[in-house]
């Protein structure tokens, strides 16, 4: 088949009993410019393939994987990836379009100049006991045919159309960096929005009409409704750091819903024998309350319980920092472009990338071969001059500390300390300069008992050094005795402190000096039950690292190590500091977490900053790590992750 002018994008999840009929719809198309359709599987499904194969539907169907995340946004992003018409067209996999909808809703779209929504039908597909409910109404009269849905302005501020039928040209939407998988409710309002900021005119369609499917059971439809209620507080909150003027969601009005609902509205409509359509209306209203309170709690309330400032509307780099040298911490050779390219071209910026170091020759990793590599030299000699590429125009450094999959484990503490002493000298150069650096977000590994113990260990080694800096005599050097190289800070030290092995024999691994030595078969059987314990611990650590894994991606401990000595060199040396939301670790699990901990720590509060960058300059420096990335038109992976969220996230810890 030639190239099609038009790629109709379906997710698909849990629809097998639906999407045969929203498939033979697309193939009564009328009129239609020549088009395909993708499908994008979200949930792995066994099914679908041998369905699209039955019906062997026309125009073609392809099927495209996109399980790595869960959420309609995510595969709506998979699936223009995979597009190979000029012009997307969304629908759901529960929905019938219309025999003109391909023709209507792809000619009112124009690249650089408009995208298009059309409007949902509601009467076909919806029986009155839900629908009623769903449009506000109270029990009455038949409705007269047709209902439709058409766009509308939502929380007061610009229209939306809906995902179910909404129209964009591909480059468009690759430019604004697709939808944001970080949302899992109201992606929609955010592309709309975004989209028509950038200066897309938004067209609705009248003629493109989509037969929208409403839930049926009471779980499903609070559920529903209950995403509904997060998803408008949580967008209403990222507006408001935007310095959108949008309304905000009444603390009074979610509480005091809450405790009427249960005392007076449920009882009644719950009994047996109240009307279907009575539960349906209640179980919309109520879900739509939960879930706003859940979000007030989320998105407001509890982020100022962690210690984070109320948002401020309106941030942007210049905000964050006018006319202040920015020093970037970036721990590998991508994190920077990937978390804050907002900040990248702010006036005095500069990048320092921590962990690029060569390694020796010969030292690989698993890594290193997944990337098509021999060796680890080799490819941190190519993301050097990948990263030069991607940073070009901007002041930068690579660092030669090694990488943590490279380093000698006992070499890491005096890395660190000459990290710091580097800092330092820079802020001398700088006493106005501001330190940016990662806020280690990602999925923490839960700890062990082993892991508990040598923590503890590690802690008390910790304060003892910092007794010994303050007051121990020093050699010649100016050093603590004791402490090798430049000093390092007590967040820092706690972190890097190497355990017993590390810093000399143990007992476990020597008898003591006055004891006598023991026999070989005392000897065996310790060291047989030493062997035991290790494995055991050594089972025990994995299994706590799978289950974690299956929560997301790991905090990379390179980044929670930058975050400390910054931490440490800003406490001492009086001056604020900005943490980052890494990217892509920060989309499984949030910063704010490992931010609050650090405010806590270091007695300070945490202003919230959120960055909107320039998404299409920020795709293209990605697209210069050529060695990370299998495919880089749209990027893929992890840097795809990256590069779907809207905004960058950042936190100013004031001194």
């Amino acid at each position: 088949m030639d190239t099609p002018d038009v790629t109709v994008v379906i997710p698909f999840s849990a629809a097998l009993d639906t999407l045969p009929l929203q498939l033979a719809a697309l193939a009564g198309q009328v009129d239609a410019p020549p088009f395909e359709v993708v499908i994008a599987d979200n949930e792995g499904s066994a099914g679908l393939a041998e369905l699209v194969a039955a019906l062997a539907p026309v125009p073609p169907v392809r099927v495209v994987d996109a399980s790595g995340r869960p959420g309609a946004a995510h595969a709506r992003n998979a699936g223009a990836a995979a597009a190979r018409g000029a012009t997307l067209l969304f629908c759901d996999a529960d929905d019938v379009v219309d025999p003109r909808w391909v023709a209507g809703l792809a000619a009112a779209v124009e690249p650089g100049r408009s995208f298009a929504a059309g409007c949902l039908r509601l009467d076909r597909l919806n029986p009155a006991w839900t629908l009623r409910p769903f449009l506000g109404l109270e029990p009455g009269p038949r409705l007269e045919a047709p209902v439709l849905q058409a766009p509308f302005a939502y929380l007061g501020y610009l229209p939306f159309g809906y995902s179910a039928n909404l129209a964009m040209a591909r480059t468009d939407l690759l430019a604004l960096g697709g939808m944001d998988a970080t949302l899992t409710c109201g992606e929609d309002v955010d592309l709309c929005w975004r989209a028509q900021e950038s200066g897309l005119a938004m067209r609705t369609v009248p003629g493109a009409v989509v037969d929208y499917r409403l839930r049926t059971t009471l779980r499903d439809i609070f559920a529903q409704r209950r995403a509904y209620g997060r998803a408008q507080v949580q967008e209403s909150e990222r507006s408001l750091l935007l310095g959108r003027p949008v309304r905000r969601t009444s603390w009074s009005w979610a509480l005091r819903e809450l405790v009427r609902m249960p005392l007076q509205s449920l009882p009644a409509t719950m009994r047996p024998g109240a009307a279907r359509e009575d539960r349906v209306r209640a179980a919309m209203q109520y879900g739509g309350v939960v879930g706003a309170a859940e979000g007030l709690v989320r998105h407001r309330a509890l982020r100022q319980g962690l210690g984070l400032a109320s948002p401020r509307p309106g941030a942007t780099g210049r905000a964050l920092a006018p006319g202040r040298p920015l020093l970037i911490l970036s721990p590998h050779l991508d994190d920077a472009v990937l978390s804050v390219s907002a900040l990248l071209d702010e006036p005095g910026a500069e990048v320092w990338t921590v962990f690029a170091g060569v390694p020796a020759d010969g030292v690989s990793t698993a890594w290193d071969r997944a990337c098509g590599y021999d060796s680890g030299a080799e490819l941190v000699r190519d993301r050097r001059l990948e990263d030069a590429a991607a940073l070009a125009g901007i002041r930068h450094r690579h660092l030669d500390l090694l990488d943590r999959a490279y380093a000698d484990p006992g070499e890491r503490p005096q890395d660190l300390a000459e990290l710091a002493a580097q800092l330092r000298a820079w802020l001398t150069e700088h006493p106005d300069g501001l330190l940016v650096a990662p806020s280690g977000a990602g999925v923490a590994v839960p700890s062990g008992p082993a892991d508990r113990t040598r923590g503890a260990v590690r802690r008390l080694r910790g304060a003892a050094r910092a007794l010994r800096r303050r007051g121990a005599p020093t050699g010649s050097s100016g050093v603590p005795n004791g402490v090798s190289g430049a000093p390092i800070g007590p967040l820092t030290a706690a972190l890097t402190a190497p355990d017993a092995r590390e810093e000399g024999a143990s007992t476990a691994d020597a008898p003591p000096r006055c004891a006598p030595a023991p026999s070989r078969a005392a000897g065996g059987a310790r060291a047989a039950a030493r062997t035991g314990a290790q494995r055991l611990l050594h089972a025990d650590m994995i299994r706590r690292r799978r289950r974690a894994e299956g929560q997301g991606m790991l905090a990379n401990e390179d980044h929670a190590a930058v975050r400390e000595t910054a931490l440490d060199v800003a406490v001492s040396a009086g001056v604020d500091v900005v943490l980052y939301e890494d990217l892509p670790y920060g989309m499984d699990r949030p910063a704010e977490s490992t931010v609050a901990a650090a405010a806590r720590r270091t007695g300070r509060s945490a202003r919230p900053v959120l960055l909107a960058p320039d998404r299409e300059r920020k795709i293209a420096r990605a697209a210069h790590y050529r060695s990370q990335i299998p495919q880089v038109s749209p990027p893929v992976g992890v840097f795809a992750r990256a590069l779907e969220p809207a905004a960058e996230r950042l936190w100013l810890l004031e001194a």
